[in-house]
């Protein structure tokens, strides 16, 4: 299936969309997300593999909350706000135990947890590939910091042209990849597509609606800067950030995603005769 071409402002509507599934249950989606990157967090100090097992785990943790939004149907029940101290602590436990449930049903299906376990192999395959290509071409952050004084001079040595190459095609493997993976997910566990075409599907979807996602994208990317940004200055700040205003944001990126999903692989109805 082709996916539909959308115009530049579906990138706002894919916003407001996913701010609405927020909005109707805040407990259980900020829960799941906050529980991911409890998880995420607890594989990062794992030392080498802990990483590596999580770009494996997180196509399948992500297919929760697509299965979630599709079993509330575009319109997620309203969530009660609890009243007391005794009625927040039920109302925690409660949603603790939602949130662990709902991320954790990805599991559920053997066939389906297969299929996603090939996207999250092709997602850790192109890191690996990543990782190599930058200490072969000993990509860092000298990169960025010579480059514009080298570029003013016109003088690029060798060792700064071979690490520009290699970040753009980083940068490029990393695009490429995340086009491939976007709407992977959703195309295996919601609609049973093979691995192989779901990661053709999503690449072309994203290919062709490449400007209403980029809007989408700019507020989450400006988040990860900023979390980032803040890790870089201390840590416990950085933690701060991730558990509040970037769980937020990580859940309504897979709010709106979900969305924009509906809209690119629903068939449009074909005009009259």
């Amino acid at each position: 299936m082709r996916a539909n071409k959308l115009n530049t402002g579906r990138g706002f509507a894919w916003l407001d969309c996913g701010s609405a599934f927020i909005q109707k249950d805040p407990w259980s989606w900020i829960g799941m997300g906050v529980l991911y990157l409890l998880i995420a967090v607890l594989f990062d100090q794992l030392p080498f593999v802990g990483p590596l097992i999580l770009i494996l785990l997180t196509p399948i943790l992500v297919a929760g909350p697509f299965l979630t939004a599709e079993a509330f149907g575009g319109a997620p029940p309203a969530a009660e706000n609890p009243q007391g101290a005794a009625a927040l602590a039920r109302k925690l436990g409660e949603v603790a135990g939602q949130a662990v449930v709902r991320l954790l049903q990805g599991f559920t299906d053997p066939e389906k947890v297969l299929h996603v376990m090939v996207i999250g192999a092709f997602t850790l395959g192109a890191v690996v590939l990543m990782q190599i290509i930058g200490q072969v071409l000993r990509i860092g952050s000298h990169t960025l910091t010579a480059l514009p004084a080298a570029l003013l001079s016109g003088n690029l040595s060798p060792a700064l042209t071979a690490s520009l190459i290699g970040l753009l095609l980083v940068l490029s493997i990393k695009l490429a990849v995340s086009m491939a993976v976007l709407y992977s997910v959703p195309l295996i566990v919601l609609r049973g597509e093979p691995p192989l075409a779901a990661l053709q599907m999503s690449f072309a979807g994203c290919a062709r609606n490449w400007l209403p996602l980029s809007l989408y994208s700019l507020p989450f990317l400006i988040v990860y800067a900023i979390v980032a940004a803040l890790f870089s200055l201390w840590s416990p700040l950085g933690y701060l950030a991730l558990f509040s205003f970037g769980a937020v944001a990580a859940t309504w990126f897979l709010t709106g995603v979900y969305c924009s999903y509906r809209d690119l692989y629903t068939p449009t109805p074909s005009p009259p005769p």
